[in-house]
């Protein structure tokens, strides 16, 4: 039979993938809604263009438009069509020097300027642009349709032109565990040594235990826009902690950074799609102790295919070094390499109601064969935004439903457990989730969750119950 500080490794590892599972459902149920629109410039900077073979026809038709507009040249509308095939044949110039000398006659025309600054956005000069755009906004008796496409320009500048942006999530609040340290319910096991079966009574401090934690989890994204236009270097930090009342062995500590360039693949035809690269540097420290380092390397394939539809592909390793200690003294049996290659899609049905869904494989080699494993799953989830019961909260509310199966088989028997088997578990999972605004990027975020894992080994067999009430800050 094994030790108990050795058996408690394998708790401890059930407990990084709740805490893992903590994290993911918050940040999902903060960050549901439709799929991801387009951003303002990928909307914007689509200017139609005319095909070789039309230009012969389009200049005829600019030239005698030309000799209309100057017996003419106070008729704005001939300026608008002209403008508008110089801008079709590629003749920027032409279109910006004929709506400017409009400007003369119409200095107060918010569509003139609107369109100015349309021209002015394609040749890439933003300033100039910018400038007729807040122009628009000054003027009083704007149609709204103008003054909209004006603020959906002006958004498109401010994407252009910044040079890098500092995003994030900050959640903390306390959970409840009806089996806060995954432990089995039954105060024995059965054995079957050579086809011998007997009962071993367990210590009681593997048994499962109830307790209650308060935590704190960060999401920080900082990104560095690269000259090249669509290029970016992304680093990302994601953060946990958490302190048990009574399991202070669950202390936790958990962070992860990755940091990597993110090409846009629009130069190679592909557009709206990126491919990262990226390194990644972690650690867990259980109750003031190192319990794993981490440090690899990831690729990642990802593309919007409109404003409903998104997919990813991605790979990562991880060299896992996992240290021993006084209450986990078998720990280091774990190092090693770990390979994880997972697909992720999200559709959005409208502006309230999306599903998202994740198929991954796994590969941990460890030192030991009884520690390495091979690991499938997928899980599916449901979002759904909605009003608010009462109409003067303010925005959606949104609720979240998110389960999975995993099923992972080891490579070799565990002979301390004195069995010829090798380990098979089947892990499920489900959470609900739901979050509700409080104020301008202010939420309050309650899930509840609920994981069983069924193992050929029945020391490793459990089930528990989780409930949390956290409050939530996005800058």
């Amino acid at each position: 039979m094994k030790a108990a500080g050795q058996i408690v490794v394998r708790l401890s590892e059930n407990l990084t993938a709740i805490v893992q599972s903590v994290l993911a459902v918050g940040i999902v149920c903060l960050a549901a809604g439709p799929a991801a629109a387009q951003s303002a410039t990928s909307i914007l900077n689509v200017p139609p263009q005319a095909g070789a073979a039309s230009v012969p026809a389009l200049n005829a038709q600019r030239a005698a438009l030309f000799k209309r507009m100057m017996a003419n040249p106070a008729d704005i509308d001939l300026a608008f069509e002209y403008a508008s095939l110089s801008s079709k044949a590629g003749d920027l110039e032409a279109a910006i020097s004929t709506l400017e000398r409009m400007l003369i006659f119409a200095p107060d025309l918010a569509r003139l300027k609107l369109e100015l600054g349309a021209l002015y956005f394609r040749l890439g000069s933003y300033w100039t642009a910018r400038g007729y755009f807040e122009g628009v906004l000054e003027l009083t008796e704007v149609p709204p349709a103008v003054t909209e496409k004006a603020k959906l320009f002006l958004a498109a500048i401010d994407e252009k032109t910044r040079t890098s942006i500092f995003s994030g999530t900050v959640m903390t609040g306390a959970q409840y565990h009806t089996n806060a340290n995954s432990g089995p319910h039954g105060d024995s096991v059965t054995l079957d040594p050579f086809g011998f079966s007997f009962p071993v009574t367990l210590d009681s401090s593997l048994l499962a235990k109830a307790d209650t934690n308060a935590f704190i989890a960060g999401n920080f994204h900082y990104r560095y826009f690269l000259p090249s236009q669509g290029d970016a270097f992304d680093v990302r930090l994601l953060t946990y902690g958490s302190l048990y009342s009574e399991l202070h062995e669950n202390n936790t500590l958990l962070a992860e950074l990755t940091f990597g360039p993110d090409f846009s693949l629009g130069r190679f035809g592909i557009p709206n799609a990126d491919f990262s690269v990226y390194g990644i540097l972690g650690g867990v420290v259980l109750d003031g102790e190192t319990y794993r380092r981490s440090i690899g390397a990831g690729a990642k394939l990802g593309r919007t295919f409109d404003a409903l539809n998104r997919g990813e592909l991605r790979f990562e390793y991880r060299y896992l070094n996992y240290e021993n200690s006084d209450f986990r003294p078998t720990a280091s049996e774990r190092t090693g390499n770990r390979f994880d290659m997972s697909g992720y899609f999200e559709h959005a049905f409208d502006d309230r109601f999306k599903v998202f869904g994740i198929a991954e494989a796994a590969r941990h080699d460890a030192d030991t064969g009884d520690q390495s494993f091979w690991e499938v799953g997928g899980s599916l989830g449901l979002s759904y935004a909605f009003n608010p019961p009462i109409s003067t909260l303010p925005g959606r509310w949104t609720a979240t439903v998110w389960g999975g199966l995993l099923r992972r088989t080891f490579d070799e028997p565990d002979t301390t457990m004195f069995v010829s088997m090798k380990e098979r578990d089947t892990e499920a999972f489900v959470y609900g989730g739901l979050t509700v605004p409080l104020a301008d990027k202010w939420a309050l975020q309650t899930s509840v969750g609920y994981r069983k894992v069924s193992s050929n080994y029945e020391l490793y067999s459990f089930d528990g119950l989780s409930v949390s009430l956290a409050i939530a800050k996005s800058f």
